[in-house]
């Protein structure tokens, strides 16, 4: 038995360097967010996040252009009524990551 949920979230990003776009994807390819010239630091957007049994995966990508120097983008998720979980990319130029997110619910 598979419960899914459509559950009100936060997204939270830190970037430690600023890139050119910022794209979460879900893993069927439908954009939840798409940040053009992000800068560094933290922002935070709203999205609407479809959990199936308790857990959710999102596509994360980022493109830093030309930049050598490796990277990361940190990926703050924070449900309605779930605690927040953070995952992380890291890399160089354009990045790429499937980010997992779980919660157990204690009933």
């Amino acid at each position: 038995e598979t419960s899914a949920a459509e559950i009100p979230s936060v997204l939270r990003f830190k970037l430690l360097a600023p890139a050119k776009r910022l794209l979460v994807k879900t893993p069927d390819g439908a954009v939840l967010l798409d940040l053009p010239q992000p800068a560094a630091g933290e922002s935070e957007h709203d999205a609407v996040l479809h959990l199936a049994d308790g857990g959710t995966d999102l596509v994360l990508s980022a493109d830093f252009g030309e930049m050598p120097v490796e990277t990361a983008v940190f990926l703050t998720v924070l449900p309605d009524g779930l605690e927040e979980q953070t995952r992380y990319a890291t890399g160089s130029g354009l990045l790429e990551e499937t980010l997992h997110y779980e919660w157990h619910h204690e009933h």
